[in-house]
């Protein structure tokens, strides 16, 4: 067909329409007679006019007046086959007019729930506001169309930074933790103040809200700063300790470590014991978590004599025999048993050697910050691996000593790797335990040692092998036993609660009594130092650990010497 006979077709065909009453905005002089006469058509649910127009050359997705295209006026006034021929060609399904009503809008607008469906099965948009506030949901449940188009969104809700303390403190007051995190997320400050000046924390914490707590220590920002006050005298710790006075203490528990998680409580624990103390607290409690100043020698009942002659062994039997470790005989030999049974001696006691060794590395790390050269704590010199050793410093007369490497202002793991030291003198003969701690490429790796008997017994914990071996120098003296699965020895180790160290940081306050590790090869089922939950925090510092048992028939000690034996 040419040009000239397309447009007298066309003119012929536009002058065919039949006269439908026009909106008023179309029939302004802005849109064009052939416009106006197309949408007319579309009103009139014309399909086959609206085909031969198309046939004709018409691009009808050009068709818009006024944010109104053909889509718009046959969603309202005409029918499903109508809808699907107008998406055939091209015209925008999702075109918003004046109002924000998009196509699918206006057909529920209309009731025209069939035109809705057939616009949601052609690829149309339920998204959307108009400018009026409806929703495709609200616009479909009026015209009784359910599940029909998204969930609205909630409301945003703009508070106050006023409103949103006043939620944050009653959330925390109440233990609605769910509150709590509304407040935050809409600018509440974590460290508001309600009238009485308390913070959203010293609430939650008087009240023994253990989740609350967690999440605002966890929403502070300065974490090494003192905890808030009122009056100088009562923070989260006061408030949690009064607050659980009448209550279970392992409820105050999860508090107290919820907040020294975050917090260095070291600055206040003698008022924190006070307060304790005063409320009934049990000595268990205030020794776990408010440890006093002082830092006793490590209590190791052994003989330690100065050098390595069979008397000298003779001894060191006889004392292990006493403690139900050793069951060999008193000949003055080193052996098997007696090293294996040394070793059930000092586990127990590195332990302790942990936990302060720490607590002097934390308060000398603190005495110097502060610089307080007159504390009894502070650098001792340089470790085994070139690090700045800190601890109690030596005086001028001897007495115990605790440093250590790798352990931060807050007495824990500062990396991958610690060694911690403890000197004493006792009868004019020193006496060294070092515990060194790291992973290697066979996972944890643990080394201490110390002197006894004139020469150096030592511990090797790799993998699921345990190694103990002495070197004497006079008289020279070497022996070494190793232990594992695959020799058909059966050990048990109690590890050190935190001690496993990596980067991650699990809750500060770990089990007290840490379940001991089975390596047995009938099971094959332990692996050393592998407990249940991941420890890399060190145990709270100065926490005393279970005491050992007395083995009896059939214990590990016991069956270790046996397999050798055999």
């Amino acid at each position: 067909m040419t040009s000239a006979l397309r447009t007298l077709s066309l003119s012929v065909l536009l002058m065919t329409l039949p006269h439908t009453a026009m909106p008023t905005a179309m029939a302004e002089d802005s849109i064009s007679r052939s416009d106006a006469a197309v949408m007319a058509a579309a009103r009139a649910d014309d399909l086959d006019t609206l085909k031969q127009l198309a046939e004709a050359g018409l691009n009808l997705a050009a068709v818009e007046h006024a944010g109104t295209n053909l889509a718009t006026i046959a969603a309202m006034r005409g029918s499903p086959d109508t809808l699907a021929f107008l998406a055939a060609q091209g015209v925008d399904l999702n075109l918003k007019d004046a109002e924000g009503y998009t196509p699918v809008m206006r057909a529920l607008q209309q009731a025209r729930t069939d035109n809705a469906l057939k616009l949601r099965e052609l690829g149309a948009s339920l998204e959307g506001i108009t400018e009026d506030g409806y929703s495709v949901r609200v616009l479909a449940e009026v015209a009784g169309l359910e599940d029909f188009g998204p969930e609205p969104p909630p409301p945003s809700l703009l508070l106050s930074p006023e409103a949103a303390d006043t939620i944050l403190l009653k959330a925390a007051e109440f233990g609605d933790l769910d509150s709590v995190r509304f407040a935050l997320d809409h600018g509440a400050n974590v460290s508001a103040r309600a009238a009485n000046g308390w913070t959203p924390l010293m609430i939650a914490a008087l009240g023994g809200h253990a989740d609350i707590v967690r999440h605002l220590v966890a929403a502070e920002a300065d974490e090494d700063g003192p905890l808030p006050t009122v009056d100088g005298k009562v923070d989260a710790v006061v408030a949690a300790l009064v607050g659980g006075a009448k209550r279970d203490e392992s409820r105050v528990d999860e508090l107290v470590c919820a907040i020294s998680h975050a917090r260095n409580l070291a600055h206040d624990m003698s008022r924190y014991r006070m307060v304790a103390s005063r409320l009934g607290y049990s000595d268990v409690f205030q020794d776990k978590h408010f440890p006093t100043d002082d830092l006793p020698p490590l209590e190791i009942d052994l003989p330690f004599p100065p050098t390595g002659e069979p008397a000298s062994w003779r001894v060191l039997q006889s004392a292990l025999r006493g403690k139900g470790l050793y069951q060999g005989t008193i000949d003055g030999v080193i052996g098997d048993q007696s090293l294996i049974a040394l070793h059930y001696t000092f586990q127990p006691l590195f332990e302790r050697l942990v936990q302060r060794s720490a607590t002097a590395a934390a308060r000398a790390q603190e005495a110097l910050a502060g610089g307080d050269r007159s504390s009894p704590y502070g650098e001792v010199g340089r470790g085994i691996s070139g690090e700045t050793a800190y601890g109690q410093k030596l005086g001028s007369t001897p007495k115990p000593v605790y440093f250590a490497e790798g352990i931060d202002n807050r007495g824990r793991a500062a990396g991958d790797e610690i060694t911690v030291t403890y000197q004493d003198a006792s009868e004019d003969h020193q006496r060294r335990l070092q515990l060194s701690q790291q992973p290697d490429g066979s996972g944890f790796y643990q080394y201490f040692q110390t002197y006894i008997a004139g020469g150096l017994f030592s511990a090797h914990v790799r993998g699921n092998s345990l190694t103990l071996s002495f070197n004497g120098e006079r008289p020279r003296i070497r022996h070494e036993v190793r232990l594992n699965v695959a020799s058909g020895s059966r050990i048990e180790v109690r590890p050190l609660p935190g001690a496993s160290l990596s980067p991650f940081r699990p809750l500060p306050c770990l089990p007290q009594d840490p379940a001991p590790i089975i390596l047995d090869s009938a099971s094959s089922s332990g692996v050393l130092d592998a407990p249940a939950e991941p420890r890399s925090r060190l145990l709270r510092i100065d926490e005393d650990p279970p005491a050992p048992q007395e083995p009896d028939a059939g214990s590990p000690v016991q069956d270790a010497s046996e397999a050798w034996e055999r």
